[in-house]
């Protein structure tokens, strides 16, 4: 027979929507929720720290809020910044590392449409929330990332505005893991480096591809 769960966040002016995940690091459910607000881009993290999981010691919580800052986003993703007259973007998830990409996989994908016309005008606006959950292939739940991605527009500075989080749910298992993926990610860059013919192939191609 399972078990009820009541699920109870504060709505704020800042903060006036909510979306609630269950994870299963250790193969116990784990809730989390996501608060946004429907029109600007901010982010916030709640998770049920009531969980045995936390309460024990078994399992820890790393909030994110500058991605550049994080290792697990460091060693495996690649991150698009853009600042100018119609941009502001920070952190954007633009693909996976390609020394990496047989290493984790991608076990979850939602994608809130947050559309809003104003006024007579039938043109939505590109706003959105985005969550991806990531695990590493053979690290069983030792290791769960979420990467929450909110898109929305400044109507005041017309500017299109991206903002990205992370969560991470992690045993002291996964944190070895991360660990020597990380350490692998900085010597494979130090190698490099280190070469005099060294060309810096992934930003060359990740112009083409904006080029295309």
């Amino acid at each position: 027979m399972s078990k009820e769960v009541t699920i109870i966040f504060k709505a704020t002016p800042s903060l006036n929507r909510g979306i609630t995940f269950v994870s299963y690091p250790l193969k116990q459910p784990l809730y989390f929720t996501i608060l946004y607000h429907k029109i600007t881009t901010a982010i916030q993290f709640k998770v049920d720290t009531n969980c045995s999981l936390i309460r024990n010691g078994k399992v820890q919580i790393g909030m994110f809020r500058n991605l550049e800052n994080c290792k697990f986003c460091q060693t495996f993703f690649k991150l698009e910044n853009q600042k100018d007259a119609r941009y502001d973007i920070r952190a954007k998830f633009s693909g996976v590392n390609r020394m990496f990409e047989r290493e984790i996989f991608q076990f979850q994908c939602e994608k809130l449409d947050l559309n809003v016309t104003s006024g007579k005008s039938t043109k939505p606006t590109n706003n959105y929330l985005l969550i991806l959950g990531w695990k590493l292939v053979g690290g069983e739940d030792d290791l769960l990332f979420f990467f929450v991605q909110r898109r929305g527009y400044n109507s005041v500075l017309r500017t299109n505005v991206i903002r990205t989080a992370g969560l991470q749910f992690s045993t002291t298992r996964g944190n070895e893991f991360l660990k020597q993926y990380y350490n692998r990610k900085l010597n494979s860059v130090q190698e490099k480096d280190e070469k005099a013919d060294y060309i810096d192939f992934l930003d060359e191609e990740d112009k083409n591809e904006e080029e295309k």
